[in-house]
């Protein structure tokens, strides 16, 4: 099985756009003009972020990241603090 690093590809990615050679498998494209070449690679990825699955858009692990911390809270909220409180009120109740 091959193990290709991401980071590292998408950095090679950028370096081959900046000398005019953009990459979009399987066709790879040689431009005279850097800007040219660069700006079709920022179109790519924009390209790609538009029509990525759910999971590989950037503002999906945030979402993630902040419901896991409000079920976090609520189940503490549930758990530890509703009892505590609960059992403060009833003994004070019954003295």
């Amino acid at each position: 099985m091959l193990y290709v690093n991401q980071e590292q590809s998408e950095l090679a990615r950028v370096s081959l756009a900046k000398i005019g050679i953009v990459i979009e498998y399987p066709k790879i494209t040689k431009h005279t003009d850097l800007n040219k070449a660069y700006d079709e690679f920022i179109k790519q990825k924009k390209m790609d972020e538009e029509t990525g699955e759910i999971w590989q858009r950037p503002w999906f692990f945030r979402l993630i990241k902040l419901v896991m911390g409000a079920l976090v809270i609520i189940i503490l909220i549930l758990a530890v603090v509703r009892p505590v409180l609960a059992s403060i009120i009833y003994d004070e109740d019954e003295k």
